[in-house]
């Protein structure tokens, strides 16, 4: 038990770091890593985090 949460913690801390930077290249309020906590929003954010355009200056 002790092993399978390491390796959550171990994976899900730097998803939640990439995902709040790609939030940020968007532009957008990273404080919706919040919906990760959430199962079905966090597929639905992470299809539109793959087909939303990069904010580049």
């Amino acid at each position: 038990m002790f092993y399978t949460c390491l390796i959550i913690l171990i994976t899900f801390v730097p998803m939640q770091a990439a995902t709040t930077r790609r939030w940020r290249d968007l532009n957008a309020n990273p404080t919706f890593v919040i919906f990760n906590f959430i199962p079905i929003l966090n597929i639905a954010f992470a299809i539109f985090l793959l087909f939303a355009k990069k904010n580049i200056k």
